[in-house]
């Protein structure tokens, strides 16, 4: 669990800044991952309650509100 705390951050500001992607998608391996990915804002799709999404630029906003 470690590694993904400290590649999401990277993780939104790349996407954000060099592509055209509007979401990143995740599939959480356990309970514990998806309430992780839970506190950054990731909604579970519909049917598949391992699989979130997060709007990048929800992300982005989350990512520069904690650098202040």
């Amino acid at each position: 669990m470690r590694n993904g705390r400290m590649l999401t951050p990277p993780c939104f500001f790349r996407t954000g800044q060099q592509s055209g992607v509007n979401a990143l998608v995740v599939e959480a391996k356990n309970d514990e991952a998806k309430r992780f990915y839970e506190r950054f804002g990731f909604i579970a799709i519909g049917g598949r309650p391992a699989t979130l999404y997060l709007p990048l630029a929800t992300g982005l906003r989350a990512l520069l509100s904690a650098q202040d």
